[in-house]
């Protein structure tokens, strides 16, 4: 029965865990440089999180227990994204040497980390509850559309108007 309900490819991870610590390692990377700050192109503010909906994508849909209801769960995302537009005003930027910079949500950022980090646990130790597949794959794809939500409001965002904010909120002009 369970089978019928599945849908999609098997993926299973063999004893080696050479691809989820590549992944570890682009994701810490990630968070760090998210968190204080990277250089601010429109290119750069797309394709993070892009990155970021590939990983759940295949999270979601590249398991050893492929479930329609688990994997409708990624219907969730597009109901983070206005929470992400709002989470999206916590970030600011800064002029360093004459370019502009960025510094993200960190609350975004380590809740997708450790959405991520629980639904590939689950991947790894064979854990087959149902249950906690749907609520992980829930979180993530939740999670994801705040990643999402937030690009956009960092796209929208008047870059000049919010340096003028910076500066008058803290005295600082980030430059230097």
């Amino acid at each position: 029965m369970t089978q019928a309900l599945g849908t999609g490819p098997s993926f299973a991870i063999g004893s080696g865990y050479q691809f989820e610590l590549i992944i570890a390692v682009i994701i810490i990377f990630g968070i760090f440089r998210g968190i204080s700050g990277r250089r601010y192109t429109r290119l750069r503010a797309l394709r993070t999180p892009v990155l970021y909906l590939v990983l759940t994508l295949i999270a979601v849909f590249l398991t050893s227990h492929p479930n329609i209801y688990a994997q409708l769960m990624i219907l969730l995302l597009p109901i983070g994204i206005p929470v992400g537009v709002r989470f999206g005003k916590d970030v600011k930027f800064f002029s360093k040497d004459g370019m502009l910079y960025y510094k993200r949500s960190p609350t975004i950022l380590l809740l997708w980390a450790v959405a991520l980090v629980a639904r590939t646990s689950i991947e790894l130790f064979s854990f087959t509850s149902l249950l906690a597949i749907i609520v992980f794959n829930a979180l993530l794809s939740f999670i994801t559309g705040m990643l999402v939500g937030e690009a956009i409001h960092i796209l929208r965002t008047d870059k000049e108007e919010a340096l003028e904010q910076t500066k008058a909120t803290t005295g600082f002009s980030g430059s230097g």
